[in-house]
């Protein structure tokens, strides 16, 4: 929200949040992929015995989070995205 972020942060610094900042598409604190029309943003934990990621496409207002409680939970939040980003229309190609 404009309101809240602008009490927080200036709108330079909060654009600099999405900006990469290296050749690796990282942004601060984000993993920032371009897919199409839009950006995804992502960031993960991992640690023994969990896994969770969350996924934000601001363009679209749509966000998602998976939390799992196993070590291989990386195929699980890969089903999980990649049915979230079919059914925003995010993971569409151009001629879909």
């Amino acid at each position: 929200d404009q309101k809240v972020r602008s009490k927080l942060l200036s709108e330079k610094s909060y654009a600099e949040l999405f900006r990469r900042q290296n050749k690796w598409s990282y942004g601060l604190g984000y993993h920032i992929l371009n897919l199409h029309k839009h950006s995804i943003l992502s960031n993960y934990g991992i640690n023994r015995g969990w896994r969770s990621a969350f996924f934000i496409i601001p363009q679209l207002c749509e966000a998602m989070a998976v939390f799992t409680n196993c070590d291989a939970g990386e195929n699980t939040i890969k089903q999980y995205c990649l049915t979230w980003m079919k059914k925003t229309g995010a993971a569409k190609r151009p001629t879909d």
